[in-house]
């Protein structure tokens, strides 16, 4: 699969950029807050319908527009696709493939394939077990949109027992009908991050010992509550009294973890950063691999920023490896020229390298608008210019008049010539002093915007450090959280309990009484239909003491019919023989 061309208008800080790609390698250098990392979002976003950072769409458009737009040509198992995006405030996001709207966009995902690398990927190793989760999530649903399905599905199931154990509701019934829901998706859900675990560590370590050194191993293991208990139902109705007391399901999918090791030791307390950075990369180029074989298609890989606390062997490697043929479209940004330079040596057959050195080629359609607003003062000035120049001329027509009658015609074409150029002089000086000021300004702006690019990339790192702590300190306050407020949250919930219990009796005393009321009519209704039964069966009864008696009455006719058909045979005889007699 190949990305041709992107075309990007006011995605976060790009207000637009028209850019083709080779085939192979992809490269961009620049400085901090240029746009780089921003490029490779905007790419990951055609695959995965978000982006990488987690920033909701609508901050994503750029800052006072009013929509932002991506669309992309590619070449997928032959066939030319076109990927078109826009979101506007207020609006529904538009995402379409070949011109047509996607009616759920779980359906996109897989599609595409793609691998990002980023210096965000260091969480995976020292941040918490969600960040595991949804990297596992966001690699098995590429392969499998079954598995998507069923995280859907759990997650929505989740969300109502997580309702329903924050509403105090005590129904045995409730629950179960949700947590069956729950059941069916989590045991696919743990069956398929099990299988996906196993196969990753088969590819995990050739792609490790490709940067690393062979004396380190590294290896992941799943670990799973479903896994180890086996019935889920049963491990749901165990915690339910913890879950009532916290608020929240603390057992299943949701709550499992996949650790990193090396050399059978948790990667987040041996490895050094460097370690953690080869380690987070080999993780990448084996979902490469993996996505690779699911697929059938060779993915798309962002690599952003990778070269960063390797030391200088493992660069080294990781040049190689990327600079090899086991890989299809690659696009690379990085702030050292030289990593870059080593690559694109390698492959001097195909490749293309978009290098941004002052303004960025990211930035290239904003340098444009500047100069042709720098274009329009210099139009405005020369317009200036031209009518100071037709003043003068206009000046210098009675002067010429002069000239002729003027005896010493030398004397006034030099009072011309002098007067023409002091003007010509004084005016360039004015423009040269304003195009000085426009671009002292413009550097000023230059620094300003390159110095808040840097202060918002370091507010971001903070922010997400501080998440993560907070993040920590939530999961560690919410096992002191019942222990604090144990007595209050049990007063409550008895007091609720009884409530409940007391509407459920009134409750039934009424359907109780109703019920009572329901006998009563049925049973008259049963006497009634009783007294039809045996009014009918009398009746039936007269119907066939009616028909016996006409069976008799029959019998008696026929036999009657008889003997006078016995009595006129005897007549006949007589008549006969009286005849005989008389002849």
């Amino acid at each position: 699969m190949l990305l041709n061309s992107l075309a990007i208008t006011n995605f976060k800080n790009i207000a637009e950029a028209r850019l083709e790609f080779s085939p192979k390698l992809n490269c961009f250098l620049g400085d901090n807050g240029m746009g780089k990392s921003n490029l490779l979002d905007a790419v990951y976003y055609l695959s995965f319908c978000k982006s990488f950072t987690g920033q909701t769409d609508l901050q994503l458009v750029r800052r006072g527009e009013p929509l932002m737009t991506l669309r992309a040509e590619y070449l997928r198992r032959g066939i030319n696709e076109e990927l078109t995006v826009g979101v506007q405030p207020g609006k529904r996001k538009t995402f379409k493939r070949g011109g047509k709207e996607y009616d759920r966009l779980s359906t996109h995902i897989g599609a595409f394939p793609l691998v990002m690398a980023s210096p965000a990927d260091s969480e995976l190793i020292n941040g918490t077990g969600e960040e595991r989760r949804r990297f596992a999530d966001l690699v098995i649903s590429q392969a499998d949109p079954v598995y998507l399905d069923h995280l859907i599905r759990y997650a929505r199931a989740l969300q109502q027992r997580n309702k329903l154990l924050r509403d105090h509701i005590v129904d045995p019934s409730l629950y179960l009908s949700v947590e069956l829901s729950m059941e069916r998706s989590a045991l696919y859900i743990t069956a398929a991050r099990s299988k996906w675990v196993g196969q990753l560590n088969e590819i995990l370590l050739p792609r490790y010992n490709e940067i690393a050194s062979d004396g380190e191993v590294p290896s992941i293991t799943y670990r799973s509550h479903l896994a180890a208990e086996g019935d889920f139902t049963k491990m749901l109705d165990s915690a339910r009294r913890h879950d009532e007391f916290v608020g929240y399901t603390s057992v299943g999918p949701h709550r499992d973890d996949i650790e990193l090791n090396l050399n059978d030791m948790p990667a987040r307390r041996v490895a050094s950063q460097g370690q953690c950075k080869t380690y987070t990369l080999a993780l990448r180029l084996a979902q490469y691999r993996f996505l690779e074989e699911a697929s059938g298609m060779k993915p798309l890989l962002l690599l952003d920023d990778v070269f960063d606390r390797l030391d200088a062997r493992r660069v080294e490697r990781l040049v190689e490896v990327v600079s090899g043929n086991g890989f299809g479209q690659i696009f690379i940004t990085d702030t050292n020229r030289d990593h870059l330079d080593s690559i694109l040596e390698s492959k001097p057959e195909d490749r293309r390298a978009l290098i941004e050195e002052a303004a960025g080629v990211l930035k290239h359609k904003q340098r444009k608008q500047k100069s042709q607003r720098k274009l329009e003062r210099m139009d405005q000035h020369l317009m200036r210019v031209q009518d100071i120049a037709n003043e003068v001329e206009r000046q210098l027509k009675p002067l010429e008049r002069k000239a002729k009658r003027a005896v010493t015609y030398q004397q006034l074409t030099d009072e011309l010539s002098d007067l023409t150029l002091q003007l010509a002089v004084d005016d360039l000086r004015a423009l040269q002093v304003k195009w000085d000021d426009v671009l002292t300004r413009e550097s000023e702006l230059r620094g300003q915007i390159s110095k808040l690019n840097d202060e918002s990339f370091a507010a971001d790192s903070k922010v997400r450090e501080m998440q993560r702590q907070l993040s920590e300190q939530a999961e560690g306050s919410r096992k002191t959280e019942g222990s604090f407020h144990a007595m209050r949250t049990a007063a409550e919930r008895i007091e609720s309990t009884l409530r409940v219990l007391r509407e459920k009796k009134r409750s039934l005393l009424r359907s109780r009484e109703e019920k009572i009321r329901d006998l009563d009519a049925n049973r008259l209704r049963i006497q009634d239909l009783t007294d039809e039964l045996a009014e009918a069966e009398d009746q039936e009864l007269q119907v066939e003491v009616d028909l016996k008696l006409a069976q008799d009455k029959q019998r008696e006719k026929k036999a009657a019919l008889t003997s006078l058909s016995n009595r006129l045979d005897a007549c006949e005889r007589e008549i006969r023989a009286l005849e005989k007699q008389e002849r």
